[in-house]
């Protein structure tokens, strides 16, 4: 009988949990192993085919669940910026403050090309593009909240070739890892997106169906992260292929919602450092939250952008980025927490994988909540700013110390709110 394989060099050595499904594992296989496929929760998930596999290591080398194989990201940038594109015609449809364009057209003039996340309307998959003209960057503009196809991401980067790569922390910090300390990259600029994890396909085509319930005529553009009503308040824009819209704010949409809760994200993401402070890319980009936003422009409500600068070569990109916007560089502030639940709650993900609807499944888990969670959700509607949470927290106290049934008489009243 023969000997079974031992392969401890392989990534199956440790769990799918903590798989962000960037997919580079894949990239990198000489075997041709390793496949990447969709868990219950619509998740991508790498797995690798044993009997292919040749415990060769390369996929370990480059896995975000084994850190101890590469040297830790760089914690504290060299500088740091907050600003927004010069134009309206820019800066209003961009998510924060159009530096992303600014960004992507400095780097096609000077003979970069441009890859970053499109979304298809066909399939509603996000797949990584070559961007190589500046009136294509309307493309793989905005915010997408779910998971995109990046496994592809190498065959896509011709050797000696000059690209700005534009993706999550988990797929920059797979990448790096890649193509450090070797010659054929070092014209690649990798720039980050400071990211809150990402919801899978069961959400996604959730919502899908519901657009489907409103017009039947089909989705025609999605903007994630609209702001009709402003920058702070933020949400859901849907132009349907019969001219007709859709719009919610970040607080009504039940897509956003889910989102917002942190509960239907991927185990991966909750346990993600690298969102934080740390980062593998030259550099990263952000909202400019935490800033008092009317000392930078008093028209703050149409976005602000913050840029962190990592290295020389992102220096060098966002310097002559900067006859694009206007920018005043700022002080770095650490963030310490992204409003990630204290507690892990899979009953978003257990309800999202049943054949409910997606308004149907908001409604049952919001009915699920404790008070404290619905005054909450309450709150942040009518103060439309995350930042609600420190105003509560002074409260909250006297809240948890309400007699029971003055708190049911309260959830009850909540319900109904």
């Amino acid at each position: 009988m023969r000997n079974k394989k031992i392969l401890d060099k392989s990534i199956n050595v440790k769990s799918d949990h903590s798989c962000v499904g960037c997919g580079v594992c894949q990239a990198v296989c000489p075997a041709g192993a390793i496949s990447l496929g969709l868990d219950k929760d619509g998740f991508y998930k790498a797995h690798v085919d044993e009997s292919k596999c040749m415990n060769c290591g390369r996929c370990q080398e480059v896995c975000s669940k084994f850190p101890e194989k590469f040297p830790p990201p760089r914690e504290i940038p060299k500088k740091s910026y907050v600003g927004y594109y010069r134009t309206e015609e820019i800066r209003w449809p961009s998510s924060s403050g159009g530096f992303a364009t600014a960004l992507a057209e400095t780097a096609i003039e000077n003979g970069y090309r441009v890859i970053g996340a499109e979304l298809d309307y066909k399939t509603f998959k996000l797949e990584h593009v070559v961007i190589d003209k500046k009136e294509n960057l309307s493309r793989i503009r905005g915010s997408k909240y779910f998971q995109s196809r990046f496994q592809d991401i190498l065959s896509r980067i011709n050797k000696n070739g000059k690209y700005v790569v534009i993706g999550t922390p988990c797929q920059i910090g797979a990448l790096r890892k890649v193509i450090t300390g070797k010659k054929e990259y070092e014209d690649v600029i990798l720039v980050d997106l400071y990211c809150a994890g990402v919801l899978g396909r069961n959400a996604v085509d959730k919502f899908v169906d519901y657009m489907k319930e409103i017009n039947k005529s089909g989705i025609k553009i999605m903007n994630m992260r609209d702001k009709t009503s402003s920058w702070l308040l933020w949400g859901m824009k849907v132009i349907f292929k019969d001219g007709k819209q859709y719009y919610r704010n970040k607080y009504v949409d039940p897509l956003l919602y889910v989102f917002r809760t942190r509960q239907a994200l991927q185990d991966a993401c909750l346990e993600c450092d690298t969102y934080k402070n740390g980062s593998y890319a030259d550099l990263r980009l952000r909202d400019a939250w935490g800033f008092d936003p009317k000392k930078i422009n008093e028209d703050f409500k149409k976005g602000l952008s913050q840029v962190l600068v990592y290295t020389d070569k992102g220096e060098e990109l966002f310097s002559k980025a900067k006859n694009k916007i206007f920018c005043r560089e700022v002080e770095f502030l650490a963030v310490k927490d992204f409003g990630y639940p204290r507690k892990r709650n899979y009953q978003l993900l257990e309800l999202l994988r049943t054949n409910s609807g997606l308004v149907s499944i908001v409604n049952i888990y919001k009915r699920s909540l404790s008070i404290r969670d619905k005054f909450r959700h309450k709150l942040s509607y009518f103060c439309a700013t995350d930042f609600y949470i420190s105003f509560f927290k002074r409260f909250e106290k006297v809240l948890l110390a309400l007699p029971k049934p003055v708190k049911k008489f309260l959830k009850k009243l909540l319900r109904e709110w």
